[in-house]
């Protein structure tokens, strides 16, 4: 047995010798740093996923639980900055941005007997399907309280590439911003 391994190590030489002490120490590091890490890592993972959980839950109930005069408070919080004058600028800008021609509007003031008012909108919109496409998209994305509630589109002949679309939305703004 001696023989053998001093034959194997003469075998080897100082590179082998080496190479299986590299091994050796790959093999200590993985069973002794590496798995003790991943098993920890894993119940990490485990114990925050049931905090998110648990915290989900408890601002569930908690939002549930709250008086309802908060949460009509929230509610009304949500509507607060947006003016009527600012969103109308708004809605005018993304319409030249998108390529739009806007020709008139139409503006009603609905009463609702809440705080939240109903300005109702109607534009008569020219432009190819695409630029009133995106004109629509944009609008309801960067003006959260505003709706689309109808749209109507019309082109003179079928080989046209202008449109004629008439957009009616609704833009749900506190009473006291209305102007």
């Amino acid at each position: 047995m001696k023989n053998l391994l001093e034959r194997t190590l003469g075998e080897l030489g100082r590179l082998g010798l080496v190479s299986l002490a590299i091994i050796a120490g790959a093999a200590a590091l993985q069973y002794y740093g590496v798995t003790p890490l991943e098993s920890r890592e894993q119940a990490l993972a485990q114990r925050l996923e049931s905090q998110t959980a648990h915290q989900r839950a408890s601002g569930a109930r908690a939002m549930r639980d709250a008086a309802p005069a908060a949460k009509l408070a929230e509610f009304y919080g949500y509507f607060e900055g947006e003016k009527t004058t600012d969103s109308l600028g708004r809605l005018n800008k993304l319409a030249t941005a998108s390529g739009v021609e806007l020709r008139s509007a139409d503006y009603r003031l609905q009463s609702t007997g809440s705080r939240i008012g109903r300005y109702e909108i109607t534009l008569p919109l020219s432009g190819s399907y695409a630029h009133i496409r995106a004109f629509l998209e944009k609008a309801l994305v960067e003006i959260p309280v505003l709706s689309l509630d109808q749209i109507s589109f019309h082109r003179k002949q079928a080989a046209d590439a202008t449109v004629q679309a008439e957009a009616r939305f609704t833009l749900h703004i506190l009473q006291e911003d209305l102007p």
